[in-house]
């Protein structure tokens, strides 16, 4: 599988007592190829692996990291994430009941977004929707992701993206969307956000900023 952006998949996961009470949000509905092989790690946390799933709560502002550890006899996958403390945090706070159900899904080879299913409406309010859309000769299609983009850039590998078009935050006039920042302050704060679009572009990408006629000492 490519480090790039991948055709949308996503799996149903019910929550089960056991996610409230121990944090082991139930995986096996996965089946063995959802999560990549080598997030399989040993059965305790010093033999974690090395790689690690970048997973998006709802809300899109917060990002899990971690591995699936695997049964210390049998060294199959045990089904749950091993880090679970987020598990118990977030099932209480949105006062999940066993038999809730939540939608995870894959969008990057160690990307994935988990949100509420609504079966009635198939989670159409899902944090990312993936285009169907295929180039040629590989797996590769179009993303379109729902959320801050200082958090969504993090979950994107390095040199996958071809094209960047945006039209700067004016951070200064969004004060509801971004908090209202000062021009004397706004170069410190977009420049962590330019940094994580310079580290998706890919060498041969292009970069497009659409600067509009609102100017601060320029």
């Amino acid at each position: 599988m490519k480090n790039s952006l991948i055709s949308s998949e996503y799996k149903i996961i019910q929550i089960t007592a056991a996610a409230g009470k121990y944090g082991n949000l139930n995986l096996r509905s996965c089946g063995s190829s959802f999560f990549p092989s080598d997030v399989h790690g040993g059965a305790d946390r010093k033999n974690a692996a090395s790689k690690k799933l970048r997973i998006i709560l709802p809300d899109g502002r917060r990002i899990v990291e971690t591995d699936i550890p695997t049964d210390k006899k049998s060294g199959k996958p045990r089904g749950f994430f091993r880090d679970r403390k987020w598990v118990k945090d977030f099932v209480k706070t949105n006062n999940l009941k066993p038999g809730d159900q939540l939608r995870i899904e894959r969008k990057t080879e160690y990307g994935y977004a988990i949100n509420f299913f609504d079966s009635a409406v198939h989670s159409e309010n899902a944090i990312f929707v993936q285009s169907a859309s295929q180039k040629t000769n590989n797996s590769q299609g179009s993303g379109l992701y729902l959320g801050d983009c200082r958090d969504i850039l993090k979950t994107l590998p390095t040199d996958s993206v071809d094209l960047v078009f945006t039209s700067p935050p004016y951070a200064d006039q969004r004060k509801d969307s971004y908090g209202g920042i000062h021009p004397d302050r706004y170069v410190d704060w977009v420049l962590p956000i330019s940094n994580e679009l310079l580290r998706v572009l890919k060498p041969t990408g292009t970069f497009v900023l659409n600067i509009k006629e609102k100017t601060v000492n320029a």
